[in-house]
């Protein structure tokens, strides 16, 4: 009778713990995709030129915009400042891009259809300006890493 309960208790112990079919069936499916994406996504090509730093031109990698003018700025930023820095300088390049493009065509959210010329402006005006305001939040983070408040 103990020996049933002991075995009854390590079976559902294991039950708990070890993952189901279902989960083993996505993590595998999720390896393949993050396999199959990570080897397709950088096609060996011929090595380019980069700038000035010698490290990666030997590596044959080229260096991200922006990434001299914040390296001659300061040099002594680290690595961890320099790649807050590029990503901030992707987050402006792409909210500049939706600006330019809603200035250019500005749209009615969906649901203001129905209302008066002057809601629907007031909203685009407040579009833009949250879009500017993202821009220069971007800015003045890029130059509090550069003056080493990151």
């Amino acid at each position: 009778m103990i020996l049933r309960l002991w075995l009854f208790v390590v079976l559902a112990c294991v039950g708990v713990f070890a993952p189901s079919r279902a989960s083993a069936r996505m993590a595998e499916t999720r390896t393949g995709n993050f396999f199959a994406t990570a080897t397709n996504s950088h096609p060996e090509t011929a090595p380019q030129v980069a700038e000035t730093h010698q490290g990666f031109a030997v590596c044959g990698y080229e260096l991200a915009p922006g990434y001299a003018q914040a390296a001659e700025s300061a040099p002594s930023l680290s690595n961890q400042a320099l790649r807050g820095i590029r990503s901030l300088e992707k987050q402006i390049a792409a909210h500049e891009a939706k600006l330019a493009e809603f200035i250019k065509n500005p749209t009615v959210r969906p649901g203001m259809e129905g209302q008066s010329q002057a809601v629907i402006k007031a909203a685009q005006e407040a579009r833009i300006r949250h879009l500017q305001r993202e821009i220069d939040a971007f800015k003045g983070n890029i130059e509090k890493l550069k003056n080493g408040g990151g």
